[in-house]
């Protein structure tokens, strides 16, 4: 009997094994080959739990560069790989997520990208198949990474810590400090520029001039006083954007002397400069792109110019045309073969702050907030998500406000916003959604709920219920006054109730079985602000700010009582449920850095982590379509963009084995 027994504990132990290895191989299947070989290392501080980001798009376009067809660029969290043979039509091809950090420049050279990712240093990507590139290498010397050159086999980086760090790139996948140059004056450096034995790194005040003959040995041979937010050299003179001042010719034929040749005075603020031919190609903020003769660099002439929608912060230049890195409006395309009539041909937009997300079958509609095409604040965003690795924003509608909330029925997107109540969108043509009605309430739409007939709309003021039984012609049927000075800021339906999250105020209950006269039936006070609710079978799940995720029994909603709080996340914010599970965003931990975290409430008296993901902006709102493990989550991520995740679920087997 003892024989047997001990028998079969081994072969317990051999079966727990084999499944442990296969839980192990499996993961290892999962991770990107270069954090299974130990170049790099991962993020000691984890950025996620369990889930992974599948697909992004958006946030604020930072810096371009360009090589043969493809453009490179900077936004959001992302590396985003552009063909632009097309300039008409620039293709997202491919794409490159920061492990750590943020990204603030980019130089292509043959084969690979560098970036600078502020915190997470100078991260090293092959290009080689610009539809999949894959970080090969990096560097965390620049500890607050911030400009990057590349020339002779070296990166120079600027960083927050006014230094210039030199990194030997001869081998990419050990990138490797080789030393340091840090400036004779006190003064911010923002960006560095390479040309034969010198740099030439300046910011605030100063132009420095730098041997760098021997990179492990760079020393300071001159400075020259003005602003120097970005420059190119060409032969024997810097261009110099300088911010206010436009852009200044620096004639350094003698490194150790160096002169002024001439000011030309941009009418914006000159922020990146780049030399191509017999022009100067100025990136110059609100004034977009002007374009300098500088065949006499000691007679500047602006010989064309091409506005932008938004801020010109960095430019490139391939061929014909120009690319401009436009802040919050994404890339614009400049043909730039005729500088007297430059126009711009192309552009790669995409959501800037985005704000509020709803789904519905392959698009994902996007809230966003304060740059849309025109005077406009807002714009609704159409992003087609068949491909969730590959958003592409397929339409965009200009509104004067925030949007706070979307809501979708049949071929209408129903929206909530700042200073415009709600708005009727027709998306039946996800290319040209059109407004066809509208409805202006006294104060601020922050949330809406649709049915076949009905709309209801959380406002400042209270919940406004329209008829809107012809979308086109919004009618007020009746109004529940919110209690308090905190407005309703959401609403879900179930029944013949609405569910109001009244800031200060918690949980009312509203029947609107009469929608002339929408009636408070009972609330449920919470101990923080409620800022979002969600009603899932029995249960009514409230954001409630600092104070957690109000789990609430509603079976009877005469009389709601509490099941529990789920206090995972310092500050809960918005909330989703699909299936089983709950996805919360909202703030995390003492460092309140910004969250989406997933719960599983199939048990609502004991909801359970499943994961979370450190998103790189500031959520605000979540989105799911499907459930369990085919669900995909959408985070509306202000100037990180829209994110696009996914849950990793496993099967984690214990091994028991008894004596007896």
């Amino acid at each position: 009997m003892k024989l047997r027994k001990w028998c079969l504990s081994i072969l317990i132990l051999v079966v727990g094994l084999v499944l442990t290895w296969g839980a192990v191989l499996s993961l290892a299947q999962e991770l990107p080959a270069e954090m299974l070989n130990g170049s790099p290392t991962p993020t000691p501080t984890p950025r996620a739990q369990n889930v992974k980001l599948v697909g992004q798009i958006g946030g604020p376009a930072r810096a371009v560069t360009q090589q043969g067809d493809y453009s490179y660029v900077v936004t959001g969290p992302l590396l985003v790989v552009l063909d632009v043979s097309d300039a008409a039509n620039p293709l997202r091809v491919g794409s490159y997520e920061m492990l750590e950090g943020y990204g603030q420049d980019v130089a292509v050279v043959g084969d690979y990208a560098y970036i600078t990712a502020g915190d997470g240093g100078l991260r090293v990507v092959d290009v080689s198949d610009p539809t999949a590139p894959v970080e090969v290498g990096f560097s965390d010397a620049p500890s607050n990474a911030r400009a990057v050159t590349v020339a002779g086999g070296y990166a120079y980086v600027t960083d927050y810590t006014r230094r210039v760090r030199i990194i030997d790139v001869s081998d990419p996948t050990s990138p490797t400090l080789v030393s340091t140059y840090s400036p004779s004056k006190y003064d911010y450096i923002a960006d560095v520029a390479v040309a034969g034995d010198y740099a030439y790194v300046g910011y605030s005040a100063h132009l420095f001039i730098v041997d760098i003959t021997e990179p492990l040995t760079p020393t300071e041979v001159s400075s020259y006083t003005t602003r120097a937010y970005g420059m190119a050299a060409a032969g024997d003179h810097v261009y110099v954007a300088a911010g206010s001042d436009g852009l200044r010719a620096i004639d350094v034929s003698e490194p150790l002397t160096p002169t002024l040749a001439d000011i030309l005075d941009t009418p914006g603020s000159a922020s990146a400069v780049v030399v191509s031919g017999t022009h100067a190609y100025v990136a110059d903020g609100n004034s977009g792109l002007r374009i300098i003769g500088i065949s006499d660099p000691g007679n500047l002439s602006e010989e064309g110019f091409c506005d932008t929608p938004d801020y010109a912060q960095d430019v490139a230049v391939g061929g014909r045309y120009a690319t401009i890195a436009d802040g919050e409006r994404g890339l614009r395309i400049v043909d730039v073969s005729t500088p007297g009539t430059a126009a711009e041909v192309g552009d790669y937009d995409m959501p800037s702050a985005a704000w509020s997300v709803a789904i519905s079958g392959t698009y994902a509609y996007v809230g966003d907030y304060y740059y849309a095409p025109g005077d406009s604040m807002g714009a609704l965003r159409v992003v087609g998500v068949s491909d969730p690795a590959n958003p592409v924003q397929t339409g965009l509608l200009g509104m004067s406000g925030r949007v706070n909330d979307v809501a979708l029925r049949g071929k209408y997107a129903y929206i909530a916003g700042d200073n415009q109540g709600l708005r009727v969108v027709d998306i039946s043509d996800p290319i040209t959604p059109t407004e066809v009605g509208f409805y202006v309430t006294p104060k601020l739409a922050c949330g809406v709920a649709v049915t076949e007939t009905w709309a209801y709309i959380a406002g400042w003021n209270g919940l406004h219920v329209l008829d809107v039984s012809n979308p086109l012609s919004p009618t007020l049927t009746g109004t529940w006054p919110a209690p308090g000075s905190s407005g309703a800021s959401a609403v879900a339906l179930a029944g013949k109730y609405a569910y109001v999250a009244a800031g200060h105020e918690g949980l009312r209950i509203i029947d609107v079985s009469n929608p002339v006269s929408p009636t408070e039936v009972i609330s449920y006070t919470t101990s923080d602000y409620a800022y979002d609710v969600a009603v899932a079978g029995d249960y009514a799940y409230v954001a409630a700010d600092n104070a957690g995720l109000y789990i609430v029994d509603v079976s009877n909603p005469l009389s709601p009582t509490l099941t529990d709080i789920y206090t995972a996340l310092e500050s809960t914010q918005g909330v989703a449920v699909a299936g089983d599970y709950a996805y919360l965003v909202g703030d995390s931990g003492s460092d309140s850095e910004s969250c989406l975290h997933v719960a599983n409430i199939s048990d609502p008296a004991h909801p359970t982590q499943v994961g979370f993901y450190h998103t790189l902006a500031e959520a605000h709102a979540v989105a799911v379509a499907g459930s369990g493990t085919e669900a995909y989550i959408y985070v509306a991520d202000s100037s990180g963009g829209l994110a696009i995740l996914r849950v990793r679920y496993r099967l984690y087997l214990p091994l028991v084995l008894r004596n007896s």
